[in-house]
């Protein structure tokens, strides 16, 4: 479609900033045009959606939202209904993974990011392309002000219709209408079956050409009106959708006036913070101004755009690791460092950048300030833990270039086995390392390293699972869009006669597993790391199904995944009704650990400071495990004492409530939100008294008293800045400390004492055996000694190339009294002025007192016996160890050695 857009060009031109006036009369900042827009469609009807994490919930196709339909692909794909049928938002996006990667980009172009956000209109079976076009169209010409001389339109080349609607509209012409095949204006979900249609783009006319284009688009209006078949046939679907994506980036720097979307003001005032930072700490002047595209340009732009991603990931609980979204976190922070060393900066830069982030986009953007102090914590760890990567990973490389500028074929090309090993390793960009190689007048196989990557990007498509869950047939995940709907009534019950909704059983015969869904259903579902309920179903004549998980599809759907018992089919049909009873004894022990996890949470803070969040649990009937955010290991001392706050707070059997609150209100007044999930606009908040206030949609105890004793068994490092606490609680902790009295219990009555005399009578056999250990060191020295005093040198004198006179002895032994080097040694203390040379097989041994042999070197003489026989080998002044490719004979010795001595 780039060769008809040239007939967009305008006869005159005006000037940048004359047109920057002519055209809009006040300068709008990025946060005024995020506001009106989705203002804009507010007063319209449309539901304002809060933007979803960047990490995509239950798509096992994408690696991070990467548009703002992402959160809407279930809608879409008629497996998830909502209260409304329009939705505008601004969404965060990345693109640095996966399919959508524009990572490599990032700089170099005037548009590429790697994090940005998407103004975007949405209808589900509402309105479709006359009032998608009219609400675009009214937006930018009137809302915001966009002359109409500056404004054109692609549109699919076979989509007459919508041609049709931009005349009839706004009145375009046909000049004014750019027709383009598929590749640029159709748009399908993905490569195979699914929703698809076509798209039509409004492009805006800059001033001046940027690369390469002068006309620039704007706004994407794609219209879903088919459905693709297996045999890529179209058929149209009942109820069209629109999803249109507006870049918020690209429309302030239209709005403003300036070249490139870096000199908008939201990414300007990070550069410019990032400018002055490199100044200071480089000392020298980077220079920037709007437009650039030098080298110091690049790498201010690179970092800019890089912090954004780095603090939104770490916000939304992606930590740094070398697979999946923590390997491309990983990568982004690694690329912004490198760009910095590039710049002069070779100590940690990055968290003096977050204020500016944090000023710019924390009131848009809650997540970024509430998570700041461990952002802060995460990013300093992974750059002072680079920073020691990357000088290792410079010395590799060095290493790299000097061998092979002294190779046979005096090769002027870094292979890209290293390339490749310095990427994937240690982090180094290409890039990188095509720089450093240019510096010694060298190049690198990048043919090569593509095909490396090549091969491994086919590996981690082929092991990447996605964030959803796989796991569902097909037909229970269709059970969302059925008319069904599970009410829960586990918070007070474990016990109800339900009624069967819906069942499947796996695709064979005399399946003895399935789903169900029932209501009511007393069974707690998986999630917010707690497991899900187990139990049984029984059915009217008796027979029992066994509950062997329960699964949530979404907020009003549940399925309990059940195992026929004493029979080979599930027996149990829609409309039955049966008996659904909870696993008592798992339900109380998962409650009590579950209450624990929020008792560990608030001691964590209370010892540790309010720096400390969450960052994953998991709540099951044995245990508890909470992940959370610290730089460094806690001491006993520190976890002794975390574990008396729990206890004392379980030991007062402190009321435990639930109450519904609006989730403004109840954060606004303390409680503490996992960061990962996602919240309605009323949320369920657990309190204990004054102790503890979470939103949490688990089970939980009656009162504290369920949960004492507390223990902690384990505290672990799982991530950089990320620390583990496993724990029990209540019975499963009585149960712990049982296990542990009967083994105290055992091993007193080995010891024949009382079990509180344990410690002290280990302690007691432990000196016992140390001295019997050193007593049996000094038996064995001796017996070496008097062993070696029985050798019988086969050939001694002075060594040729010492300074001084001093005897040397060949010796040829077999070790089967203590090690080579015990007996070398051995032979040395009992003549110090001696240099020794000891042979036993294939191993040898030069040895010397330094003190009392002066002018030997054992190094050196090692490396004259092995110029001898042949081996490798090395070491110190004192002692160097070696191996000979064959061993010589006594004959041997003496003939091939004796010139050596005189």
């Amino acid at each position: 479609c780039a060769l008809p857009i040239y007939r967009f060009q305008a006869q005159s031109q005006v000037s940048f900033d004359r047109l920057h006036l002519r055209c809009f009369a006040t300068s709008r900042l990025a946060s005024d045009i995020r506001t009106s827009f989705l203002d804009f469609f507010k007063k319209n009807g449309h539901t304002h959606v809060p933007s979803s994490s960047l990490i995509p919930d239950k798509d096992p196709s994408l690696l991070f939202t990467n548009s703002g339909m992402v959160q809407f692909k279930n809608v879409f794909l008629g497996t998830e209904k909502l209260p409304f049928t329009r939705a505008t938002t601004a969404q965060k996006c990345l693109r640095a993974g996966g399919k959508h990667n524009d990572l490599d980009n990032v700089g170099h172009t005037a548009r590429h990011h790697t994090f940005f956000e998407m103004l975007g209109n949405f209808s589900f079976g509402d309105y479709f392309k006359e009032e998608a076009i009219d609400f675009a169209w009214k937006y930018l010409t009137q809302e915001i002000g966009i002359p109409r001389d500056r404004l054109r339109v692609s549109v699919f080349n076979e989509d007459e219709e919508t041609a049709m609607l931009w005349r009839k509209i706004v009145g375009l012409t046909d000049r004014e209408i750019i027709r383009c095949g598929a590749a640029d204006n159709f748009w399908s979900m993905g490569d195979g079956p699914g929703p698809c249609g076509p798209c039509t783009e409004i492009f805006y006319r800059q001033d001046r050409e940027m690369d390469g284009d002068r006309w620039l688009e704007i706004w994407n209006l794609v219209f879903m009106q088919y459905q693709r078949g297996q045999d890529g046939s179209l058929l149209p679907l009942s109820k069209p959708c629109v999803d249109t994506g507006m870049g918020l980036e690209r429309m302030a720097a239209v709005l403003q006036g300036v070249p490139t979307n870096y000199d908008n003001d939201i990414m300007a005032s990070i550069l410019r913070e990032t400018q002055k930072l490199i100044s200071e700490r480089s000392q020298r002047s980077v220079l920037y101004s709007p437009g650039d595209t030098t080298q110091d340009a690049t790498a201010l732009k690179v970092i800019s755009d890089h912090i954004r991603s780095a603090a939104f990931l770490l916000a939304d609980g992606v930590l740094p690791q070398n697979v999946g979204r923590g390997y491309v976190l990983r990568r982004i922070i690694r690329r912004a460092i490198r760009y910095g060393r590039l710049l002069g900066v070779e100590q940690p830069f990055l968290t003096d950048l977050l204020p500016a982030l944090e000023r710019t986009m924390g009131e848009a953007y809650p997540e970024l300030i509430q998570r700041m102090p461990v952002i802060k914590t995460l990013l300093l760890s992974e750059e002072v833990s680079f920073q020691k990567t990357l000088d290792v990973g410079l010395l590799i490389l060095d290493n790299a270039i000097k061998s092979h500028a002294k190779s046979a074929s005096n090769s002027r090309m870094v292979p890209a086995e290293t390339a490749f090993l310095l990427y994937d390793s240690h982090g180094f960009p290409l890039d990188l390392t095509a720089v450093i190689a240019k510096e010694q007048e060298m190049t690198v196989d990048v043919d090569g390293f593509n095909r490396l990557m090549e091969a491994q990007k086919k590996l981690a498509r082929a092991n990447w699972r996605g964030s959803g869950d796989l796991s569902l047939p097909d037909q229970v995940k269709s059970w969302k869009t059925a008319d069904l709907e599970t009410v829960f009534t586990g918070y007070s019950t474990l016990q109800e006669t339900s009624k069967v909704l819906a069942v499947h059983s796996e695709e064979k015969a005399n399946s003895q597993r399935g789903y169900v869904m029932l209501t009511p259903c007393p069974f707690y579902a998986q999630g917010g790391g707690q497991v899900g309920d187990i139990g049984t179903l029984t059915l009217s004549d008796g027979r029992e199904l066994l509950v062997i998980d329960t699964i949530k599809l979404d907020e009003t759907h549940t399925v309990l995944q059940v195992e026929a018992v004493h029979t080979d089919a599930i027996m149990i049909e829609p409309g039955m009704s049966v008996v659904a009873k909870v696993d008592v004894n798992g339900r109380y022990r998962t409650r009590a650990n579950h209450t624990a996890t929020h008792l560990l949470h608030a001691a964590l803070r209370n010892v540790l400071g309010k720096s400390v969040s969450q960052a994953g649990s998991l709540v099951t009937p044995d245990r508890l495990r909470f992940d959370f955010t610290h730089g460094s290991s806690l001491p006993e001392s520190t976890l002794e004492s975390i574990e008396r706050i729990v206890n004392d707070v379980a030991s007062r059997r402190l009321a435990v409530s639930a109450s519904i609150r609006k989730k403004e209100e109840a954060v606004a007044d303390g409680a503490m939100a996992m960061f990962a999930e996602k919240y309605g606009d009323f949320v369920r908040v657990v309190s204990v008294a004054n102790e503890s206030m979470e939103l949490c949609g688990g089970t939980h105890a009656e009162t504290t008293g369920e949960v004492y004793p507390f223990k902690i068994i384990a505290e672990s490092s799982i991530a950089t800045g990320i620390r583990r606490i496993e724990a029990v609680s209540g019975l499963c902790a009585v149960e712990w400390y049982e296990d542990r009295w009967k083994a105290l219990k055992s091993v007193a009555s080995s010891l024949q004492v009382a079990p509180e005399a344990v410690p002290s009578r280990v302690m007691k056999m432990e000196e016992r055996i140390k001295g019997l250990e050193s007593e049996l060191d000094t038996a064995q020295q001796q017996l070496i000694v008097e062993s070696v005093r029985k050798l019988t040198p086969c050939l001694s004198g002075s060594w040729k190339s010492s300074q001084n006179r001093v005897d040397i002895v060949f010796v040829r032994v077999k070790s089967n009294t203590g090690s080579l080097r015990q007996r070398a040694e051995a032979l040395v203390s009992l003549n110090p002025s001696r240099g020794y040379v000891v042979i036993d097989q294939t191993q040898v041994i030069c040895i010397i007192d330094a003190e009392h042999a002066k002018g030997l070197h054992a190094g050196e003489m090692l490396k004259e016996v092995i110029g001898v026989f042949g081996g490798k080998g090395g070491g110190s002044v004192r002692l160097a160890q070696g191996q000979l490719k064959t061993a010589p004979t006594v004959e041997q010795v003496q003939l091939q050695l004796k010139p050596f001595m005189t």
